[in-house]
Formats: structure tokens, sequence, C-alpha cells
């Protein structure tokens, strides 16, 4: 009896199971349809170009009378052929009656759009032939015609998208969705995937008049979409059903997504002055979807032993005829500061996800890329500011600026913030500002190269005058220093994360990754010191024995490490690991060599601070591009290149975090200041009575002091900046309520801790108490800020002036002297209180350009050169 109810289930389950599966007539009849439409969107797909061309030369003919119609003696369209037409009715008769009905009434009704478009297009053909447009002079006829086909084709579009719902409708009638059967899953996942496809390019259309731009690539769209796409097939496990399914994944997720990140990555200013790029761009698109997801797809359903479903019909473009552009301002919008609150980090006491990691090295690979498509910008930029000077200088007339990105991080950018739904929530809205503070900065950027392009080309209102170009340049050199500064930030709270959790050291990737990490952040450290060696003049260069040391030690632990790593497993060999591991070793020993030369590392004698730097930059990127970041990537590929068809390649991943590039500088160099030296009256101070100097302040004019303290860790010496303060609090006591007060500290940074205070506040002493010492000293940022504050509270009349303490020697350019002097004609002097062990040129040219005095202070002087300086002016 049981084996009697068993046999019932299983023919019942059987039963049920076939008369849920479309009858193979059946799906062939759909199919039928299905091709024929198919065979109409690919010739209307091909003629959009040919119109394109008709249209381009029927603007030509108007404009200049040209006959470039040759081309266009044959209709662009044709009707599909008849063997396909013949085809689908003669299989048509497999479906039911009132199924027949249904699907005939919408093709026709389809086919008949199509004839209309074919017609028109012949129309076109007898225009052409028959010379019609010699009596078309404004070619009004061509107008009308394409902008009715337009209609017709935007008609077609409509009447497929009723047939397709009637044929899916038949469809899912004959074979419902089973939620349990694996292709009908794999199915509906392809339809789900196509459908985010056509939604996206549907805010969208191919441009007939590009010259004309209106839209451009749908950014947000896109974007979106991208998302979307990552959403659904990231990190997602892939059922293991028709090679066809795996094929329309990886086309879709690795290379559509691939595809779409290109082209949203150059839709750049350049790119919308026509609509040329977002019109292949539309092709492009519309050629992945058609012939590779869905002809997949449509292989799936109709070659799968285990699966029967119905072919699907392809995407149908439209165009638009835009008669007025949608014109771009290409004034650049300032960049925002974002205020970013101190990063406080937690020991996490488990490992990082993958998930976590990806999203940390997605921001990585923002800045990775912003610097990539920048990298040439500061040698561009320093080379047009001396040509600026010079055509000043000998009257003529400013040369063009032309600078192409080849892309811009867009997706990147976009990529970091959706993946930050990984990071752990205390630390994602705090990388988020800083990452939408970097593309701010780099947008700025963007826009400020091509607003000095289009003005001196001329296709701009703005007149490119010395001064504004010089203005722009300026304010370039600022974004390039911001956007230095934040990234650097922003690297160092990501390392703050990952380094707070814990590290499997039974996993040889982790060892191997610690050893490779170690030696590249010393090789960070050289680089970073090379850039207060040549820009800050520091005066020391970096020592090489902690790098060389964590070279000796990652060598000596190479096989220890690499030995237990399968390289099969990851799809790759030991010996292009072992590569990498050694490639690492020996690049940053030779960053570390280069560090010796110092200014030598650039043999040319021309050479300028950035030229120098740039040799170390280009060492370290170069290290990291090619041999840690490519190494870090094997153990930790979201889904390999092969993974669908190699059943070799099966790991845990292990996840690593990459290491970020640097960008160079570039130090804008002002014009030299032709204008006469104003006249001022400045006594010196001749008692050397320290006394009867501190008694009062009444006869001197009102002070702005503005001290620029160098608060690097050389500065925290009982004779160096604590003697200062304390001579600092002195001289508060005689100074009056009118008299203000500035400071500006730099060191790994610069930063503002007080505005025009007044003298007598107790902010002052409170300030001054606060001052801690850390890093290396980055001048340039600081004397910048030290001036914009001068130039604010500046006091007419006054005793204007910047006072810099610091123990450093600078390699003062040229064009910061000159700027130095610039500053003092205006009436902001510049002394110095050097506190070096030895005399320093560079400071004595510094105070001298300045206007200012050269001090070197002691423990005897310190009190008598401060009042000096407060008393350096007499009240007219």
């Amino acid at each position: 009896m049981k084996n009697f109810a068993f046999l019932l289930i299983a023919f019942y389950c059987a039963y049920t199971t076939q008369a849920q599966s479309i009858p193979v007539k059946t799906a062939k009849a759909l199919d039928a349809y299905v091709e024929v439409t198919n065979k109409c969107v690919a010739n209307l797909t091909k003629a959009m170009s040919c119109l394109e061309g008709f249209n381009a030369a029927s603007l030509n003919y108007k404009e200049h009378q040209r006959d470039g119609f040759r081309s266009y003696k044959t209709a662009c369209i044709d009707f599909v052929d008849d063997y396909y037409l013949k085809t689908t009715k003669e299989r048509s008769v497999a479906l039911a009656n009132g199924e027949r009905q249904q699907v005939d009434n919408a093709y026709y009704a389809m086919l008949g759009v199509y004839k209309n478009i074919v017609d028109k297009c012949r129309e076109i053909e007898a225009y052409v032939n028959l010379q019609d447009y010699q009596q078309d002079a404004e070619q009004q006829w061509v107008e009308k015609q394409l902008s009715a086909i337009q209609k017709e084709y935007l008609q077609f579009r409509t009447t497929k998208r009723e047939f397709d719902k009637i044929i899916y409708s038949i469809y899912r009638s004959h074979q419902r969705y089973n939620s349990g059967n694996i292709n009908h899953v794999a199915e509906q996942k392809m339809r789900d995937a196509i459908k985010l496809e056509v939604e996206m390019m549907d805010k969208w259309a191919y441009n007939l008049n590009p010259k004309i731009p209106v839209a451009g690539i749908p950014n947000a769209e896109l974007i979106h979409n991208i998302n979307q796409m990552d959403s659904m097939f990231q990190r997602v496990e892939i059922p293991k059903v028709s090679l066809f399914y795996k094929q329309f994944i990886y086309q879709l997720y690795h290379g559509s997504q691939k595809t779409k990140r290109y082209w949203l990555d150059r839709n750049m200013y350049d790119n919308g002055l026509d609509d040329s790029h977002a019109n292949s761009g539309y092709k492009a698109f519309v050629n992945e979807l058609n012939n590779a997801a869905i002809s997949f797809f449509n292989k799936f359903c109709s070659n799968n032993e285990d699966f029967r479903g119905i072919t699907m019909t392809e995407y149908s473009p439209v165009f638009i005829l835009p008669n007025e552009p949608v014109l771009v301002d290409p004034e650049p919008v300032e960049y925002d500061e974002i205020e970013v609150k101190p990063l406080t980090v937690k020991p996490m006491n488990r490992s990082i996800s993958v998930e976590e990691a990806f999203a940390l090295n997605s921001y990585v690979e923002f800045v990775n890329n912003a610097v990539r498509v920048s990298k040439s910008i500061p040698r561009v930029c320093e080379s047009y500011n001396r040509s600026v000077i010079s055509a000043q200088e000998n009257g003529r007339k400013p040369s063009k600026f032309h600078h192409s990105y080849p892309d811009i991080p867009l997706s990147y950018y976009q990529s970091a913030l959706f993946n930050s739904k990984y990071v752990p929530e205390p630390y994602r809205e705090v990388l988020n500002k800083q990452a939408k503070q970097l593309w701010q900065i780099f947008d700025e950027l963007q826009q400020s190269l091509k607003q000095l392009e289009l003005s001196t080309y001329g296709k701009s209102n703005i007149e490119p005058t010395y001064e504004f170009l010089l203005a722009r340049l300026k304010r370039i050199a600022h974004l390039i220093d911001q956007f230095n500064y934040q990234s650097d930030e922003l690297y160092k709270n990501l390392k703050l994360i990952y380094n707070s959790f814990t590290q499997d050291q039974s996993d040889p990737w982790i060892k191997t990754g610690q050893d490779m990490t170690a030696l590249m952040d010393e090789s960070r450290q050289i680089v970073e010191k090379m850039y207060s060696y040549i820009r800050d003049s520091s005066g020391v260069l970096p020592s090489t024995d902690d790098l060389n040391t964590k070279a000796r030690t990652a060598y000596l632990n190479k096989h220890d490490n690499l030995d237990p790593i399968n390289a099969g497993r990851y799809g790759t060999s030991s010996s292009k690991i072992e590569g990498h591991y050694n490639q690492i070793i020996d690049d940053a020993k030779k960053l570390g060599e280069l560090s010796q030369l110092g200014f030598e590392a650039n043999p040319r004698k021309s050479a300028s601070a950035a030229e120098v730097y740039e040799k170390f930059v280009y060492q370290y990127n170069h290290l990291i591009e090619y041999s840690f970041n490519n190494m870090v990537e094997i153990p930790d590929e979201q889904i390999s290149k092969f993974e669908y068809f190699n059943p070799y390649i099966s790991f845990k991943p292990t996840s690593l975090l990459k290491h970020q590039k640097k960008m160079i500088f570039y130090d804008f160099a002002s014009p030299p200041d032709k204008t006469p030296e104003a006249e001022q009256s400045e006594p010196e101070v001749t008692s050397e009575n320290v006394d009867d100097l501190y008694t009062s302040m009444d006869g001197y004019a009102i002070n702005h002091l503005v001290l620029l303290l160098d608060v690097s860790s050389s500065m925290n010496s009982p004779d160096r900046l604590p003697l200062l303060k304390e001579s600092l609090k002195r001289l508060l006591g005689i100074m009056r309520e009118e008299d203000k007060i500035s400071i500006v500290i730099y060191s790994e940074k610069a930063k503002a801790i007080l505005k025009g205070v007044s003298c007598t506040s107790s902010k002052v002493v409170k300030e001054l108490d606060k001052l801690n010492y850390e890093g290396t000293t980055h001048f340039n940022q600081g004397m910048e800020l030290a001036y914009e504050v001068a130039d604010k509270y500046f006091i007419e009349n006054g005793n204007n002036r910047i006072i810099v303490a610091t123990d450093g020697q600078f390699n003062m350019g040229s064009a910061q002297y000159k700027f130095i002097e610039e500053q003092a004609a205006k009436n902001i002097a510049m002394s110095v209180f050097y506190f070096g062990s030895e005399p320093s040129e560079n400071m004595m040219k510094m105070a001298e350009s300045g206007k200012g005095k050269y001090s070197h202070v002691t423990s005897e002087n310190s009190d008598l050169v401060l009042v000096k300086e407060a008393k350096a002016r007499v009240k007219e």
C-alpha cells in the first residue's frame, strides 16, 4: 500500500512538472515572432547611423551648398527577409486560436510601424536620387521627414513593448515560475538584470545632431545602474547551471560594468561640448545589451537541455533631433570646506571581512585613479606659469593653455560611497566626508583647467588677462596642495581602521602582507621626508636605516611567507607571487638610495623643486601600481576572472589594504613687482637696554603681528620655541588693547590658531601654552596662510608684520622671494627669528625681501629682538 502511495505521488509530481513546462512547438512559435522582431530592431539600430550621416549632409548643404548626398542613394533600411516572416506564419499554428489572435494583433501593429519607417526612408532615397534638395535650400523637407521618422521610432518601441507583454503572458500561462527550480531562478535573475539595463537606457537617446549637445551621458542614472548591478551580483554565489548563464553573468557584471565605468569616467567637460561621445556610449551599450546579454539569455532559453524558456526581444533604440543646445557653464565652483571630526578607532576582536576590506580599498582606488589622471597637471601649470610671466614682462599676448584629462575618477568615487555601507558604522560618515571633500577639490581643479583653456582659446566670455590667468593658476596650486593634504588624512584613517582588526598569523598571506606593508610604510615616509627636504627645506635628508632593515627582514622571511601559499588555487603561479615580492624589496631599496642624492636625484641643473620631487613620487607610485597593489589583489579577487571556467581556482580570500599614491606639488610663481617701493618710517630701535624698551607703546603704530611658528619636533628645545613663548608673554604686558596678534603654526600642516585677536585677550596666553610639537616642516603652506591672515586683518598705517620663527633651512625659489617683496610693498613686512645653530643666508634673504629684520635668536637677545619688532614703526 505504501509503495502504491509513493508511486502515485511520484506520478503526480511528474505530471505536474510536465504540465508546467511550455510545449516545444509553442515555444518555437513564440520564438519565431521574437526573431522577426529582433531583425527589425537590428535594422533600426543600424539605420540610425545612416540617418545621422544624412542629417549631417543636409546641414552641410544648407550652410555651404555642398552636395554630400551621394552616400545616401540607397535607403537606410529595408524590410525583413520574407523567409523569417513565412517561418513565423507557419509556426504560429501551434498556438491556440485566442493566443494566436492576441499575438498577431500586436505583431502586425508593430510591423505596420516598421513599414512606415521603411517607407519614409525610401522617400529620402528618392529625395536624394531625384536631387530634390536643390529646390529645398533651407532643407525644410529633411527636417520634417526626420522628425516624422523620430516619432515612428518611438512608436515602434511602444508597440514592441505591448507585443512583449503578450508574448510573456502566454509564456507564463504555459510555464509558471517555480522558485524551487534552479533554471527558473536563473532565468528570472537574468530577466531582472536586463530590466535594470532597459530602465537605464530609457533615460537616454541617440542625438542625430551631436553638434547641438542636450544631455550627454545620464550620469545619475548610470551610477544608479552600476550600484544596482553591484548589489545584484557582487559576491553572490553563481548557481551551477548552463554555461550560457555563466557567460551572461560574466558579460553583464564584468564586461558591461567595466564599459559603463569607462564611458562614465570619460564624460568630462570636453565631451560635453557635443554629443559625439554620448552617442558612442549609447551605441556601445545597445550593442552590449542586445548582442551579448540578451543573446546569452536567448541561448540559455533555447539551447538548454534541462530547461525550455522563450527568447526575448532586443532593446529598440530611439533618437532625438535637438534645435537648441544645453549650455555647460565652465565657471569653477569652489569646494566647500567640510568639517571632519578626528577619528577615534577602537580595537576589533575579529578579522576584517572581505566586504569591509573591499570598501576600504575602494577609497584607495578612488584616490589612486585621481592621482593617475592628474599626474601631469603640476608640470603643465608650472610651465604655463612661467610662460604667462614671460609674456607679461615682454608685453606679449598670453599663449594658449591646453590640458585634457584622459578620464576622471567619477565611477571610483561613486563606488567608494556605495561600498561604504560595509564600513563599520562609527567610521562611515568620516570617510565619506573626506571622500566628498576630495571629489569637490578634484572637480574644481578640472573645471579650473578647462576655464583656462576656454578663455585662452576665445571660447568663453572671460578675457584672459595676465591677472586672471595668474589668479587661476594660484588657485590651482592651492587645490593641488589641498588634495595632497586631504588624501593623506584619508589614508591615515583607512590604515587606522584596517589595523584595528585582528590579524590571523596562521594565514601566510597575512604574514606576507605585514612584511610588505612595513616596507611600503617606510617607503612612504621616505617620500614625505623628501617633500620636507625639497619643498620646505628641512635641511635633513631622510635616514634609510629603518627601510634597509625592513627590506632585509622581508627578504629573510620570504620563503617562510610564500612557501605555504598554493599559487594554483589563486589562478596564478608561485614565480609570479615571488616576482612581486622581490620587486617590492628591490624598488623600495632603490627609493632609499635615490633619497640620498637629494636635489641631485634630478641631474638637470635647471630642474625646479617640483621636478626633483617628481622623481621620488614616480618611483613610489610605480612601486604601488605594478608591484604591491597587484600582489594584494591575488588573494582578494571578488570574482576571479576565470572562476566560471577553471575548476582549480578555489580559495579562502585574504583581505589586505592597498597603498595610496601621491601627487607632486606645484609652486605658484608670482610675477615681479614693478611698483615703486612705498616710503615708510620704520626707525631702528638703537637702545640695547631691554628694560627701557619694555615700558610703553606710546608713540608707536598700532600692531598686527602675525607669528608664523614652526612647531615641528626640532623646535621643542628650551632655547627655541619655549624661549620665544616666554618672551612673547613678557611683551604682552606692554601691548595695548588695539594691538592685534595672530598665530599661524605649521609642521605637517598649516593652521591659524588665532586671527586678529587683541594682545590683551587671555586667549593669547592660553593658545601659547597649548602648543604641541610634532612632525616635519611644511613651510610654504604656513607662509601662504600667514599672508592671508595678515591681509584680512590689515591695519591702515599700522605695523603689519609677519614674524617667522624657525630652525629650518628653506630653499626658497626666486618666485617666492618676489612674492615676499610684493607683499612688503603693500606694507606687510616679514622678519625672521632664526633658532638654527648656523647662520642662514636663505633666512637673511627672506627678511631682506620682506623689508624686515633677520635675528639669530638666543636666550640673551630673545626679549630684545621681539620688542624691536613691536616698535618697528612710529605712529604717523
